[in-house]
């Protein structure tokens, strides 16, 4: 990524619910949505641990593709902006570079083309 920018360093991006659940541990009063992350992927887990920041160089299968994650995602300040249905939030970001490094999901690569459907089964390899 340049420097002093944030751009999508790589296609998909990929978040889990645990990870948002860790977060809103850490800052109950927000609103850890989705759509603030705005992911091509989310994941449902259980627990509240930002599981995906380990998968860095695994595969991952989700339907009938594979992708391979490469790095954990460096939020900007985006996610603190108003949503449909969300109030702008600047403690989103500060509790995210005060938890987590200010990072939150994972950016992949596709290694093999394929579907991905609503519901399919995420394995990590």
């Amino acid at each position: 990524m340049p420097k002093g920018r944030f751009v999508d360093a790589f296609p998909v991006l990929v978040i889990s619910t645990a990870g948002l659940r860790n977060s809103a541990v850490a800052y109950p009063a927000g609103a850890w949505d989705v759509r603030r992350f705005r992911p091509n992927i989310l994941i449902q887990l259980d627990g509240d641990e930002w599981t995906e920041d380990s998968w860095a160089d695994r595969q991952l299968s989700v339907g009938s593709a594979q992708l391979i994650s490469r790095q954990r995602c460096m939020r900007c300040t985006m996610v603190n902006r108003a949503q449909p249905g969300l109030d702008t939030d600047v403690n989103i970001f500060k509790t995210l570079h005060r938890t987590n490094e200010g990072k939150a999901r994972m950016w992949t690569q596709v290694v093999q083309l394929g579907i991905i459907s609503e519901g399919d089964v995420v394995e990590i390899l």
